[in-house]
């Protein structure tokens, strides 16, 4: 069995060892699919994506007590910080994409964006997963299938460039950032390695 990996998430084998020691309110979430996405004062979990929706539910571990919810669709997220980021572009039945950032002590919408032209504009595809990375005022993206990376600018909420990732691979399984380097894996277990200017 694996060890539980705090704010990267839990994998399926871990929910019996997260159950067995942390939830005394298991009976709350019980037969739900979901995924475990911070652990300080508050357990935050974002519940299975069906049907085009799901939702964050963020609660005390201690007394099981809901502290905030946030209703979805937000079938992606990452943590930067003290900050819940959601970024999307789907077909639910018309094509909506969507940035946001959520406060994950309050659930507060600290900022909701349609991008749904712009993401239109730069070719992305629909029913995609994205890695992200943020640093300073940038979240960068790398896009699955579409196999290609982004810097989004967060304030104006456009995108500054893209660069495709050159790999016979099929998908993107991975970006991670450090200092002025991307690092991007993919499904063949590719390294590509690129330096912001």
């Amino acid at each position: 069995m694996m060890a539980f990996t705090g704010r990267d998430g839990i994998c399926s084998d871990n929910i019996y060892l997260i159950r067995q020691r942390m939830f005394r309110v298991a009976d709350i979430i019980k037969n739900v699919k979901y995924t475990v996405l911070h652990k300080d004062e508050l357990m935050i979990i974002r519940s299975r994506f069906i049907y085009g929706r799901n939702f964050l539910t963020a609660f005390n571990p201690d007394t099981g007590a809901i502290v905030w919810q946030q209703d979805g669709p937000v079938p992606a997220t990452t943590f930067f910080g003290e900050h819940i980021y959601v970024f999307f572009y789907l077909k639910m039945p018309a094509v909506l994409g969507r940035f946001a950032i959520i406060d994950s002590k309050t659930g507060r919408l600290l900022k909701d964006v349609d991008v749904t032209a712009e993401l239109t504009e730069q070719g992305f595809r629909t029913a995609d997963y994205y890695f992200l990375a943020k640093q300073d005022n940038y979240l960068y993206i790398a896009s699955g299938y579409g196999k290609s990376l982004y810097a989004f600018n967060i304030d104006t909420a456009k995108i500054e460039w893209k660069q495709p990732v050159v790999t016979e691979a099929g998908w993107i399984s991975d970006l991670k950032l450090y200092n002025d380097r991307l690092f991007v894996t993919d499904e063949s277990d590719n390294l590509h390695v690129f330096k912001r200017t």
